[in-house]
C-alpha cells in the first residue's frame, strides 16, 4: 500500500510517498510530474519515512543539512534512475529490495550518451522539477 504525507515548505507543498520502510517519491503537489493522490493511498505523515523525509527536507531549506540520509526506493524510467543514482549513491533499492549500485547504472549512462540532466543537484531534481 502506498503511504503520503503532505509538507509545507518556502517553495511550496511537497508530498512524499512511501511502500514500506523507503520512499517512492517526493513532489511539489500539483507539478507537472506529479501523480494524483489516488483514493487507495493512506495519508500517514507519522510513517518514518515520511517523517524523516519531511524533517531533512525542512533541514535542507534552512541550511543546516547538505545532504539527505533517507531510504529510497524509487520507481520510474532508465533515465530518471540514473538521476536518482548520481544523488543518492549506493542507498538506491531497486523494487525487488536489491540495492542499486553506481557500477550498475554506469553501463546505461556509457550505452546512452544522449540523455543529459540538469546541471544543478538541488532540491528540485529530487521532487521532480527540472532546471533545464
Amino acid at each position: 500500500m502506498i503511504r503520503y504525507a503532505r509538507f509545507v515548505t518556502p517553495l511550496g507543498t511537497l508530498f512524499a510517498t512511501a511502500v514500506g520502510g523507503a520512499l517512492t517519491g517526493l513532489y511539489f503537489e500539483h507539478g507537472c510530474h506529479a501523480p494524483a493522490i489516488d483514493a487507495s493511498w493512506k495519508a500517514d505523515p507519522g510513517l518514518a519515512p515520511l517523517r524523516e523525509c519531511a524533517r531533512q527536507i525542512g533541514e535542507y531549506l534552512e541550511g543546516v543539512r547538505k545532504q539527505f540520509d533517507l531510504p529510497l526506493a524509487p520507481h520510474g524510467t532508465e533515465f530518471q534512475r540514473r538521476v536518482w543514482i548520481e544523488i543518492a549513491g549506493d542507498r538506491v533499492e531497486r523494487q525487488d529490495g536489491t540495492q542499486l549500485r553506481r557500477e550498475d547504472e554506469a553501463a546505461l549512462r556509457r550505452r546512452d550518451t544522449r540523455a543529459r540532466g540538469c546541471r544543478d543537484r538541488t532540491l528540485h531534481r529530487y521532487a521532480g522539477r527540472c532546471c533545464c
